[in-house]
Parts: structure tokens; C-alpha cells; sequence
């Protein structure tokens, strides 16, 4: 029976025997077993470190710095991308610094006649300003049909699709600069066994793999070359990304090109 004027529930003592607080006590002395993080310095990234980790070639390029401009061959640039593509430019090569848009526009090019047979609004210009990676999300199921499509296409029908794609007011927008040169440069120095290996990776995951390219793609006597600008930042996660599931797997001729300044206003290259 109940005591006269008490109120009904547990004592301390049945309280501590309860499962759940028992539970609670446990995961408190585990807590205090653990070393404390209290002011633990978080871990330093820098570019020449990340490179060595991942065996990537880093090259380093000095050009004179004028009122926070880079100076190439008398040009002053506001972004270290577009002063290191000039620098190229002025040796010979033909390329562009859109990240990525060379290689999918070409991609693009070569199942541009499944895509356009595959529209689910059956529209041509659908299939152009629609974004790759989307229609491949919303095809994923034939991927197949697309590896075949990739493996047929042949280089002039990859032009012509190229020229009507690129003609497109919002596509030539989103990829600025990007020319059929660097383009079906890609097409010659790839070839197409290896663009097929491409697609197919990148068929797996379209919307990851859409971005963390490099910035310049350029080409010089059928060579092409992927180059990741750099001042004094580090790689990103969707660069390192492409680099572990792209470049390397696939031996694509890439390094970083790493930008500092000029000990004067005299350009001095330091190119390696």
C-alpha cells in the first residue's frame, strides 16, 4: 500500500538502476576517457603539398603584378587563369579557360544525334541548351546506346554538331571561348576508345562530375594539355575529384601551373 500523503514514483536509489540512465552513465565515463581537442590546430593545406601527396606535377610561373593585375606581354589581367592562358597563346598554343566546357561540348557532339532522337519533348534545341550531365540523368538507363553512339560517331559528323551546338546564343554564353580547334583537338589526341571510357565514368555520377575540371585546356601539335591554375589556394574536393576519377586513372597530361609574382615589372618567366 501507498504511504498516507506520498506521492507516488521512485526512490533515487531505483532511478540509478534504470536502464536508460545506466546507458547515460556509460557513454559519460566513455566521454571522459577521451582525450580533449581543445585547441588542436586544424590541419594546413597548401598546393605543393597536395601535389607531392598525389604525385601531380606542380610548375610555377612568376609575371609581373601591376595595381593587382597579372602583366602578360605588355596585357594586365584581373584573373590568374586568363593571364596563364595568354601566356600559352603567346608560345604557339591554341586552348581556352572554361572549366571543362571543351571536353563536354565534344562529348556532347558525339551523341548529339541520340540525344536529339531520345528528347523527351522531342526537340532539337532542347537537346542542345539542355545541360549533358541532365539528359544523362534522365537517360541513365541507356547507357549502352550512348557508349555506341560515342564509338560510331565520326569526326565531320562530330563537327557539324559541334557548329550547330556552339551556334546556340546560350550555350556559347555558358562555354565562353571555347573553339572548334580545342575541340576536335581533344577529339584527335583522345581518341575515341579512351572519350568512350570517359563518358562511361562519367555517365555514373553526371551531376558530381560536372564540375572540379581544369581550368585551361590547350592544344599544340595534337597534344592536348589540361592545366589547374593556382596563386596560393588549394584544390577543392570536386578537383581532387576529377583528378583521382579522370586524370589519373586515364593518364591525361595534366599539371598545376602555380602563379606568383615578379620580383619587378620586367616580365621574368620562370617557367619549368
Amino acid at each position: 500500500m501507498k504511504s498516507k500523503g506520498k506521492k507516488p514514483g521512485y526512490d533515487f536509489a531505483d532511478i540509478m538502476k534504470s536502464p536508460r540512465v545506466f546507458n547515460i552513465k556509460r557513454r559519460l565515463e566513455k566521454l571522459k576517457m577521451r582525450p580533449l581537442s581543445v585547441g588542436k590546430k586544424k590541419e594546413v593545406k597548401n598546393i605543393a603539398d597536395q601535389c607531392a601527396k598525389l604525385k601531380v606535377e606542380l610548375r610555377q610561373l612568376a609575371l609581373p603584378r601591376l595595381e593587382k593585375k597579372w602583366v602578360v606581354a605588355e596585357k594586365e589581367f584581373s584573373k590568374p587563369e586568363t593571364a596563364a592562358l595568354e601566356f600559352f597563346l603567346q608560345r604557339g598554343y591554341i586552348g581556352t579557360c572554361c572549366e571543362g566546357g571543351p571536353l563536354l561540348l565534344l562529348l556532347k557532339s558525339m551523341i548529339f544525334r541520340f540525344l536529339v532522337k531520345i528528347n523527351i519533348f522531342q526537340d532539337r534545341t532542347d537537346a542542345i541548351q539542355r545541360f549533358l550531365e541532365a539528359q544523362l540523368t534522365i537517360h541513365k538507363n541507356k547507357k549502352k546506346q550512348f557508349i555506341s553512339s560515342i564509338i560510331q560517331a565520326n569526326r565531320n559528323e562530330t563537327i557539324d554538331n559541334f557548329r550547330e551546338i556552339y551556334a546556340n546564343s546560350f550555350v556559347k554564353d555558358y562555354y565562353k571561348g571555347v573553339s572548334e580547334d580545342v575541340v576536335m583537338g581533344l577529339y584527335d589526341s583522345l581518341g575515341i576508345k579512351l572519350l568512350s571510357e570517359i563518358l562511361s565514368r562519367f555517365m555514373t555520377d553526371p551531376y558530381s562530375y560536372r564540375a572540379g575540371w581544369p581550368d585551361l585546356t590547350i592544344v599544340k601539335d595534337n597534344q592536348i594539355t589540361l592545366i589547374e591554375v593556382k596563386t596560393t589556394d588549394a584544390f577543392h574536393d570536386s578537383q581532387l575529384r576529377i583528378i583521382k576519377d579522370f586524370i589519373q586513372p586515364h593518364s591525361l597530361p595534366f599539371f598545376v601551373l602555380q602563379i606568383v609574382k615578379a620580383p619587378g615589372p620586367v616580365a621574368n618567366y620562370a617557367f619549368q
